[in-house]
């Protein structure tokens, strides 16, 4: 026998029975009438087979991330005849699969990745049962045939689950029982609703744990966090399958749960993952808020107190759609036990994205230096973040002045107010901005925006706006009025229409009133007015010095109440005051109408009558 037969027979029953099937998992959505669009989530031992096998553009000849290649393996079948691993669509349809690689690891020797099928069914199910499409072949790492399962009823939910957790999960010896989530959204951010251990063709050929070691309590059951006593368990990697349930449909999750003693792994620090550093677990799943059409963005940060090891990545299986992990940061010495990795989660959600997503991580490392003799290190256990997505953003809101506020004004004397709001959408700016021209020297202050989140891990809860209104009317502008509209607006998100609001203040400037100010005296005030200082303090007669406090409101003429028949030329002869004099200093008077264009009865005039006058 030759050897190139013997290195050719090996090379089949490799293929046949060799062991290389990790992870899988099924989502989908309806995409047309009756049609629906799969995703086949799968993880393979890259080594698997010969060099033909998984063949890619990696340095060894084997694939990487980006590659598509072929799902070998074998579907043994009850009559003996091996098929290739083949997806079927439960209406005795099937196809063979090819994968684009999402992920990668050599020293981990996996590839993970994707396999999209468009089928069209001739019903939304299958009569009044679901449809029933499954990954089936072979073999699994621990042996045995996969039967990778989802239920599909497209007049009950068109969009499915997708699984958010780790293809294996790794967890080091504990003689405290795990709560490991087990997450699963819908691309659109709805939840999953139930919980259970796969059985019967679920899981294939599998041997699952026993119950007593890996279960879902009533508790679990319905918020997906999986039971595991390790110390039932011991050390090893057993595969497990749990169907995760939804509105309308079942997905699959087939992983392996790897044991081991080893309790130097990576852990994260800081916001927003946390490793309870006893248990080297995380405690709980962290939320963050924020809003479809924004950018949302927060750091991973993990590191390993192992001597000799490094932090080389920080990854996640299965993000939103949209998102990416960027920015790998290193830092630490891996020889005293500081390696340190830092990523950068990036993401600006769809509006059909709103509602609640999962986000799973594992930071791996490695021995360093590098060796292919170094042994294998365990990575990090899962550590995930909730992230809760407003579909609505809310329009901004003014605070001051309240709505309906008038504000008065004194004549040739400086005023403000402050106005300005918020904008419940920390991710978002405001402007704020009068909505005309301002007028007669009228000013608005740069705004003052209080800073809201760049990192969904910030704290600031708004964005704030404020700006001061400031006018000093001139002297003629006694009984002028005015509303004066300010508009507070947000910059808006993609995809997104921004909203603004409007606040409107009442601007009253009081007839005869002055307010002094510093350097003033009755003489200045006067000339200011056109009158004289002796007729000034002989009308405040609250006022017992020449110079009058600052601060003080004073009058700088008598208000007369119009009479029926009362004209600005009657009023002008019976007191002595000239027209023109009467007109600076009533601003309502000054326009329209001649002088003896009668008055209304009650309506207030100021006056500087001429006291020489009788």
């Amino acid at each position: 026998m030759s050897m190139r037969f013997v290195l050719v027979c090996l090379a089949v029953l490799e293929l046949a029975y060799g062991r290389h099937f990790q992870y899988g998992s099924v989502s989908f959505r309806q995409n047309g009438p009756n049609t629906i669009e799969f995703h086949v989530f799968t993880q393979w031992k890259r080594s698997y087979g010969t060099f033909s096998t998984f063949k890619g553009s990696g340095a060894d000849g084997r694939a990487i991330t980006g590659d598509v290649v072929d799902m070998f393996g074998v579907e043994n079948s009850d009559t003996g005849v091996a098929n290739p691993v083949a997806f079927f669509a439960g209406d005795g349809t099937s196809y063979s699969l090819k994968m684009t690689v999402t992920h990668h690891s050599e020293v981990d020797d996996t590839l993970y990745g994707v396999s999209n099928v468009t089928h069209i069914y001739e019903s939304p199910n299958d009569g009044d049962a679901d449809w029933l499409p499954f990954l089936k072949g072979c073999c699994r790492e621990s042996g045995g045939n996969f039967i990778v399962t989802a239920r599909v009823n497209m007049l009950r939910q068109q969009e499915s689950l997708a699984i958010k957790g780790l293809p294996i999960m790794s967890y080091p010896l504990s003689g405290t029982p795990y709560q490991i989530p087990l997450p699963a959204n819908t691309p659109g951010g709805l939840v999953g609703s139930l919980w259970r251990r796969g059985a019967g063709t679920e899981i294939g050929g599998a041997t699952p744990p026993p119950t007593s070691a890996v279960f879902f309590s009533s508790q679990g059951s319905t918020n997906g966090n999986l039971t595991v006593r390790t110390d039932l368990l011991g050390v090893s990697r057993v595969p497990l399958t749990v169907m995760v349930a939804s509105i309308g449909s079942v997905v699959p999750y087939d992983f392996i749960l790897d044991v081991h003693a080893d309790r130097e792994i990576p852990t994260f620090v800081g916001l927003p993952l946390q490793t309870n550093l006893t248990s080297l677990a995380q405690d709980y799943i962290p939320t963050l808020s924020g809003y479809v059409g924004y950018p949302f963005l927060f750091s991973v940060t993990a590191t390993t107190a192992r001597n000799a090891s490094v932090v080389t990545d920080i990854r996640s299986f299965r993000l939103p759609s949209g998102a990416v992990l960027q920015n790998q940061q290193q830092s630490g010495d891996p020889y005293q036990g500081t390696s340190t990795m830092k990523v950068d989660f990036a993401w600006t959600p769809f509006p059909n994205q709103a509602g609640t997503h999962y986000v799973c991580f594992e930071a791996v490392q490695w021995a360093f230096p590098p060796s292919p003799y170094a042994p294998k290190l365990p990575p990090s256990t899962q550590h995930c973040v909730i992230i809760f997505l407003e579909s609505v953003n809310p329009a901004p809101e003014f605070t001051v002045p309240a709505e309906g506020t008038i504000v008065q004004f004194s004549l040739a004397s400086a005023g403000s107010f402050q106005i300005g709001g918020f904008n419940q959408n920390p991710y978002d700016t405001l402007t704020l901005t009068p909505n005309e021209t301002l007028r007669f020297g009228q000013e608005l202050s740069p705004p003052v925006i209080t800073e809201g989140k760049v990192l969904a891990t910030d704290t600031a809860p708004r964005v704030e706006a404020f700006a001061t209104f400031s006018w000093t009317p001139g002297a003629s502008y006694g009984a002028y009025e005015q509303d004066v509209c300010f508009v507070l607006s947000q910059r808006g998100g993609g995809g997104l229409t921004p909203f603004s609001s409007t606040r409107c203040v009442r601007l009253v400037v009081l007839r005869c009133r002055y307010v002094v100010r510093d350097g003033d005296s009755f003489e200045s005030i006067a000339q200011l007015f056109s009158t004289d200082w002796l007729t000034l303090w002989g009308l405040n007669i609250n006022v017992t010095t020449f110079v009058p406090p600052v601060g003080q409101t004073i009058v700088i003429g008598r208000e007369y109440q119009a009479s029926d028949g009362d004209t600005l030329l009657t009023i002008s002869k019976q007191l002595g005051s000239s027209l023109d004099r009467l007109r600076a200093l009533n601003f309502d008077l000054a326009g329209g109408g001649g002088a003896d264009r009668a008055l209304k009865a009650g309506q207030f005039v100021c006056t500087q009558p001429d006291t020489c006058t009788s």
